[in-house]
């Protein structure tokens, strides 16, 4: 899945809720994938709400746009300012539309899962999904300094996201999920 890009793995292994609950539960049900797609699904609305909300998993707001970034989406100088320097009411339009890591929606749009007996895998295969999510240096002579915008946990499962794969999991033991 994400050869190019950047995922997330949840294994049965994991020393968290999540895990220890997934690991008790392998015990007593043959396939666990049913549980790992419900727990693929979940994630991947989390991480779409990422990018619609411009916050990390975590709620912290991302690092707004750099000026001359907008500048140049919003059509350059001449398109954005009038000649007494205020700003052009079109060129307003769409500078207030300007969405942050959705220009084409290629790393939105490329975001997956995929879900097996023993874990599932959220991620993307956007060569750029890396750079983005944990920020770094890129451009020629990597003189450009792109801020991190996570979009997926990058550490350990938010609480949100752990409550979410708990909820699963105990809906599937409730008989609420195909066995």
């Amino acid at each position: 899945m994400a050869e190019a890009g950047v995922s997330l793995s949840l294994t049965l292994t994991g020393g968290d809720a999540v895990g220890r609950a997934l690991f008790g539960l392998q015990f007593h049900v043959e396939n666990l994938r049913p549980v790992h797609d419900e727990i693929g699904a979940a994630f991947l609305m989390r991480s779409q709400r990422c990018f619609e909300e411009e916050r990390g998993p975590d709620g912290k707001p991302w690092k707004l746009l750099s000026a001359e970034t907008v500048l140049k989406r919003a059509g350059g100088r001449a398109k954005v300012y009038n000649a007494k320097g205020g700003i052009r009411k079109p060129a307003a339009k769409r500078i207030g539309a300007i969405a942050i890591l959705r220009e084409s929606a290629r790393l939105f749009q490329s975001m997956t899962y995929r879900a097996t007996r023993t874990g599932v895998e959220i991620g993307t295969n956007a060569v750029y999904g890396r750079i983005h999510l944990l920020g770094g240096q890129a451009g020629r002579g990597r003189k450009v300094a792109i801020p991190a915008r996570p979009y997926l946990p990058t550490k350990e499962l938010p609480h949100g996201w752990a409550e979410d794969a708990l909820a699963i999991v105990n809906d599937y033991i409730r008989g609420g999920l195909p066995r």
